[in-house]
């Protein structure tokens, strides 16, 4: 993976909603590091390598060191943050750990799921069926009947494939 990637994965990643608040915390107490060293390193760059100061003491003018004047870039728009490389790795630890904290599926309902989406697949195909031959009934006839026989036809077979949906999504969540 290029940085680009790596980049652009940390910008898009939402945790989920029920670990918002988790992850809240985990940017607060991040940004509290970062400030505390930018701190630790503006203290280290004000006094000078030679000298050290006792507990309480203030620097001495003759010691402190002119600051730089703050160079911004040349076009004058502010720069882009500067992502940490290791914000990926950090990232996929962390979603391991939750993974690792979520309660393992229990197997012994498994043979019940089978059994319960075997009897949805069943279900499903006779409501497919069943419309089809009250389909192939309201063929024949006209008026209102055929239109109202049509429209029922219509409705069991929505109602079939829902339950071969109902059974393919019990059977992909039990087989996984």
């Amino acid at each position: 993976m290029t940085n680009d990637e790596n980049k652009r994965r940390a910008r898009s990643f939402e945790p989920p909603p029920w670990e918002r608040e988790a992850f809240d915390r985990f940017q607060r107490e991040r940004a509290e590091r970062e400030k505390d060293a930018e701190l630790e390193a503006a203290l280290e760059s004000i006094r000078s390598p030679g000298v050290e100061l006792a507990e309480g003491e203030q620097p001495s003018s003759a010691v402190d060191t002119p600051k730089p004047p703050a160079a911004g870039p040349p076009n004058g728009r502010p720069s882009p943050p500067v992502v940490p490389p290791d914000i990926e790795e950090r990232a996929d630890a962390m979603l391991i750990e939750l993974r690792a904290e979520e309660p393992a599926a229990r197997t012994d309902w498994k043979g019940v799921s089978l059994w319960v989406s075997a009897l949805l697949v069943i279900a499903g195909l006779g409501f497919v069926i069943w419309s089809g031959i009250l389909f192939a009934r309201s063929g024949g006839a006209g008026g209102q009947g055929a239109a109202m026989a049509t429209f029922g036809s219509l409705l069991v077979m929505i109602w079939g494939l829902m339950l071969l949906g109902f059974a393919t999504l019990l059977w992909r969540k039990v087989m996984r």
